[in-house]
């Protein structure tokens, strides 16, 4: 609430992003489904998951509306021997 400034400055760089409809709970399910992929790539996570609300409670009170969207920062020049 003391917070003067809202606005959020993304890195650039590489973003595996994972778009679903429906309840906020399924994020776990999907986040690590995305884990699991950027294991088998050799990618490297670089930072914390971004979920970003697309379609929430502001728009819609049906949970089979909501619209969430997961980007994980990787790097995909990481070699697994690292």
């Amino acid at each position: 609430d003391e917070e003067e400034i809202y606005n959020i400055i993304f890195n650039e760089g590489y973003y595996l992003t994972l778009t679903y409809k429906g309840k906020y709970k399924n994020n776990k399910h999907y986040i690590n489904k995305m884990f699991k992929y950027i294991e088998e790539k050799g990618y490297k996570i670089i930072s914390d998951p971004i979920e970003i609300y697309k379609i929430d409670i502001h728009e819609t009170e049906d949970i089979n509306e909501f619209v969430t969207e997961i980007q994980i920062p990787v790097d995909i020049n990481h070699n697994k021997n690292d």
